[in-house]
């Protein structure tokens, strides 16, 4: 790795900047670290059919300053963008993880919340660079907060490529990954941008439950999974609720199925500040013991965690629905006390989980 302090091999002031930067995000904990140019990144004409045809969803923000996010040279005084990468590793794919008494929680979400872990490592990134230049530098720092393409922005800065799963993936770190953005006012020059290597594979699209990876490159999140469980804050439709499984925060059939995780480095990058996925006896319960969980026992156990988001009642909708999905009559008494429940969202699936019971008997 790079020192930051010993750059003599770089003649250009700002390549040496940019490399010092570079060397000092590596030693901060980023996997990877690169520069986009400001100008439109891949794929960046694909932004506007996709909104048209409403593909986004009921994520409406997607669609506000749709200029800003295909031109990132539209943001005020940026004249560099850095894009960071930090990652997790998860486990192997565990016999708990396939039993349908089992409340399934994507693995992102089973450690402290990557937002916060990447916006306080890029801000210290940026003071960091102020110290070195001697001087205050007016920089925005962003992780998911911005209207960016931020998966099209990191293939330009060469971090990687967008996959059909429309997730970033790389070659060393596979796709289990979190951006961060430093946007700064000085003309950094870029790099090379990533290149595509899906090829022919399509085994995310093949696996996803709901066939919402319906085109190469491209989602509906109105057939995703993970929108309905995390961004959704209304009623799962009934169509979807089946093919729900035991999942009840998220879905990982698309990355789980990406043959590039296999060949990342078993380490964890955001190891200092983010919870051990194995360490943590949090995310391990029943579907029944998780359906006995008063709010109290929500926020204690999720505390610092992206499931904390979505609050008990949304949570306990995805667990009535897992319920109604498990054929097995122990799961009638965990929802017979939802069904009582006093919010009418939980009380909807409920009923509607019990109805799976009924039926078969």
């Amino acid at each position: 790795m790079i020192d930051p302090d010993d750059l003599s091999q770089f003649n250009n002031p700002w390549e040496q900047r940019k490399e010092a930067l570079r060397a000092q995000a590596i030693a901060m904990g980023f996997a990877v670290a690169g520069f986009a140019p400001l100008r439109p990144p891949p794929r960046a004409e694909a932004l506007m059919p996709w909104l048209e045809e409403g593909r986004h969803a009921g994520m409406a923000w997607l669609a506000r300053q749709p200029e800003k996010r295909v031109d990132p040279s539209r943001w005020v005084g940026a004249e560099g963008v850095l894009m960071v990468l930090g990652w997790h590793v998860a486990e192997q794919e565990s016999a708990e993880d396939r039993d349908p008494s089992h409340g399934l929680i994507a693995a992102y979400a089973r450690r402290t919340d990557y937002h916060a872990v990447l916006k306080e490592r890029t801000e210290a990134l940026a003071t960091w660079f102020e110290q070195r230049m001697g001087q205050t530098i007016p920089h925005r720092s962003f992780v998911d907060t911005a209207p960016l393409m931020e998966k099209p922005l990191a293939m330009a800065a060469g971090l990687g490529w967008q996959g059909k799963n429309t997730l970033l993936v790389t070659r060393r770190f596979g796709c289990r990954l979190m951006l961060a953005e430093l946007f700064l006012p000085f003309p950094i020059p870029p790099d090379s941008s990533g290149r595509d290597h899906c090829g022919s594979c399509d085994r995310c699209q093949r696996v996803c439950p709901t066939g919402a990876l319906d085109r190469d490159y491209q989602i509906d999140a109105g057939r995703c999974l993970a929108y309905w469980t995390v961004e959704h804050r209304e009623a799962i439709p009934e169509s979807l609720r089946g093919a729900l499984g035991n999942r009840i925060f998220g879905c990982d059939a698309c990355i789980t199925a990406c043959p590039w995780n296999r060949f990342a480095a078993r380490e964890n990058r955001c190891q200092t500040e983010a919870m051990p996925l194995e360490s943590s006896q949090a995310f391990s319960r029943s579907l029944t013991e998780w359906a006995e969980m008063d709010e109290g026992a929500f926020k204690t156990r999720f505390a610092g965690t992206p499931v904390e988001r979505i609050g008990w009642v949304r949570l306990l909708r995805n667990i009535a629905t897992a319920l109604g999905n498990w054929d097995d009559p122990r799961a009638l008494s965990a929802l017979r006390r939802l069904a009582e429940h006093p919010a009418p969202l939980v009380r909807e699936h409920a009923a509607w989980a019990m109805e799976q019971y009924t039926d078969k008997e």
